[in-house]
């Protein structure tokens, strides 16, 4: 039941920040400042993550923590683009080229690192 919960979660979060940041183009400033969405954000991330680490075991956890940047940033690519045809053409499988997070990562690292936790997750 934790992964109908983690996709929910997944799907629900990714969507809600893509409506989120469609609103507020460019008005977020970068580094760790308390008027960052993107710490508060992650913040919300951490106990999801902490309540699936206690249910089901740390190999799920750490195939969650791996292949989330794979899913949620997909997820948001393609929300965006729901929104607004002219962003994020590629949709689930494009990269920012104007994120202010911390970590951003390609969709060729977005990619490996879903497949590292998934390798750890199926060895365990």
């Amino acid at each position: 039941m934790i992964w109908v919960y983690w996709a929910a979660f997944l799907v629900f979060s990714s969507m809600a920040e893509a409506v989120f940041w469609s609103r507020h183009k460019g008005t977020n400033p970068k580094g760790l400042r308390k008027d960052n969405a993107h710490l508060w954000l992650f913040m919300m991330r951490v106990g999801p993550l902490f309540m699936a680490w206690q249910l089901a075991g740390m190999e799920a956890a750490v195939f969650m923590v791996f292949s989330f940047s794979f899913f949620h940033d997909g997820i948001y690519y393609h929300g965006r683009h729901w929104l607004d045809k002219e962003v994020y053409k590629k949709g689930f499988f494009d990269t920012s080229t104007t994120s202010t997070a911390l970590y951003s990562p390609s969709l060729i690292m977005r990619t490996a690192t879903a497949a590292a936790g998934l390798l750890i997750f199926l060895l365990n």
